[in-house]
């Protein structure tokens, strides 16, 4: 496996960590029997419960631009040093960016966000 397609699982290991996180957060709010349950009734959203929700859209909507052109990169057969690089800046910026989130932490977690984002461009120029 490629360094590229290992930083996608990487990436995607850090979704997994990330909505378990959020679930954890759940549990200590609303209790085991409400989740257990079929949630019809939403539970207690506290301040840290929708840092992680709503970290785990922004990284979802990360991952819909990284994976595809990692996997055009690679089916194209243009993997080289600096798609690897660029590939392992995404995923350290993306598991910073869910700490930084969820401490609250807004500059800090921007600047990071920019990272990631900046990665993905200049993944999508190696396709060029």
């Amino acid at each position: 496996m490629t360094q590229e397609l290992m930083m996608v699982v990487y990436a995607a290991i850090i979704l997994f960590l990330m909505i378990g996180m959020q679930g954890g957060v759940g549990l200590l709010n609303n209790g085991l029997i409400w989740g257990g349950g079929a949630r019809d009734v939403p539970g207690k959203e506290t301040v840290l419960y929708g840092r992680a929700t709503r970290a785990i859209k922004n990284h979802i909507e990360a991952l819909f631009m990284f994976v595809p052109v990692v996997l055009a990169l690679q089916i194209a057969g243009l993997s080289n040093e600096a798609t690897a690089l660029w590939t392992q800046v995404f995923v350290g910026a993306r598991a910073a960016y869910a700490v930084f989130y969820w401490l609250g932490t807004p500059w800090v977690r921007t600047f990071v966000w920019f990272i990631g984002v900046f990665a993905t461009l200049m993944l999508f120029i190696q396709a060029f």
